[in-house]
């Protein structure tokens, strides 16, 4: 944090991104309050601004208080109509709390068509048709994210619908290859523990150079 601050005084055009940091750096320690204070600081001194509103609407989200979250996405989106990147957060976040998944899959489908490519937007895609029951139609949206991205969460979602779909052994196929590159991932972990039911064995430490 005083790395951060030291950098926001040294170059004021950072602000924002630094401003941005800081509340993901807390959120990782789990310190939600002191995320969400530092944010609403930022934005007294930067009204309105998007990228803050963004994050603390994802934040809000992580911090369980959904309500909040939601309320926050919409009016952002309301302030920047057709904007994919907030199309897809909301569209997300209602899909993964099952919330309104029609709404959720118009929105996430209105990103995907701005922006085809986006790994990102294409696993929303596959993760709310999943939500919505349809497992078969979700699995090559989510299986194209991977290829463009191979992410850990992306993973995590393609994987559980291969072997929800009854594709196991695939499923473990993907996990452990992601897992394999992102070995510390808390949300491809708790996937693979939740469906094998078996504790996913904790990184080894790498030698000393």
């Amino acid at each position: 944090l005083a790395l951060l601050d030291e950098l926001a005084r040294a170059n004021r055009d950072a602000a924002i991104d630094v401003a941005v940091a800081k509340g993901q750096l807390l959120a990782d320690a789990d310190d939600f309050p002191a995320a969400l204070a530092s944010l609403d600081a930022a934005l007294v001194r930067h009204p309105g601004h998007p990228n803050l509103l963004y994050q603390r609407a994802m934040l809000l989200d992580r911090s369980g208080k959904l309500r909040e979250s939601l309320k926050a996405f919409d009016a952002l989106l309301k302030s920047r109509p057709g904007d994919a990147t907030v199309q897809n957060a909301l569209g997300y976040t209602l899909a993964d709390r099952r919330q309104q998944l029609p709404r959720a899959e118009q929105l996430i489908r209105d990103a995907v068509a701005a922006r085809p490519d986006n790994a990102a937007f294409l696993d929303s895609l596959g993760w709310v048709l999943y939500r919505r029951g349809d497992a078969r139609a979700a699995a090559p949206w989510l299986e194209r994210a991977w290829r463009l991205s191979q992410e850990a969460e992306i993973a995590a979602h393609w994987g559980e619908v291969l072997w929800a779909s009854g594709a196991q052994s695939e499923a473990r196929t993907v996990w452990a290859r992601a897992l394999a590159r992102t070995p510390d991932s808390g949300p491809l972990r708790a996937t693979i523990e939740r469906f094998t039911g078996k504790p996913v064995p904790a990184a080894s430490a790498s030698p000393a150079q």
